[in-house]
Order: structure tokens, then C-alpha cells, then sequence
């Protein structure tokens, strides 16, 4: 939700934390996130493509992810981090 709140309202927030997060915009359904979040299947199967997903932000963001989680996979994070990069490049 931080995400997704820091994607619509960019003018509101000045920062955002995101722990164990998804993409904004990548899923429609429940079914979709958890393909997602275990990284197999979904609209990210396959790679990272944050780009693709439409989506990026100038807010600053951190990430919080565990390494040992096994709901939620780490690359997520590594994903959602791009998500907000690309905004920059």
C-alpha cells in the first residue's frame, strides 16, 4: 500500500518506506499478487520489468525486505526499488 500511495500522491508524500512490498499496478487479482510475490508466475514472471509496469515515482522510498521470507520473495524488493529508479534514469 506505502507503494501505491507514494505512485498516486506523489505530491503528498515526501518519502516512503515499503516492507515486503509489490509493485504498483502489476496485479489484478488475488491470484496474480501471489504469483507475484513468489516470483514464478504473474505479470512479472520471468524478469524484472518494473518499466513495463507503467509506473514510476521521484519519491524517495526505502525498502524492507527479509531474507529469509518465504511469502513474499526478496527479489520483490529488488523490483520495487527499480519501480522507483526509473523515474530517474
Amino acid at each position: 500500500m506505502a507503494t501505491t500511495l507514494a505512485m498516486i500522491y506523489p505530491d503528498i508524500f515526501a518519502a516512503v518506506g515499503v516492507h515486503s512490498g509489490l509493485l504498483h499496478g502489476v496485479v489484478k487479482s488475488f491470484p496474480d499478487a501471489l504469483g507475484v510475490m513468489q516470483g514464478g508466475t504473474g505479470p512479472l514472471a520471468g524478469g524484472n520489468k518494473a518499466k513495463g509496469a507503467g509506473w514510476a515515482s521521484d519519491v524517495p522510498a526505502i525498502m524492507f525486505h527479509g531474507d529469509r521470507d518465504t511469502t513474499v520473495l526478496p527479489r520483490n524488493a529488488d523490483r520495487v526499488a527499480a519501480q522507483y529508479s526509473t523515474s530517474r534514469q
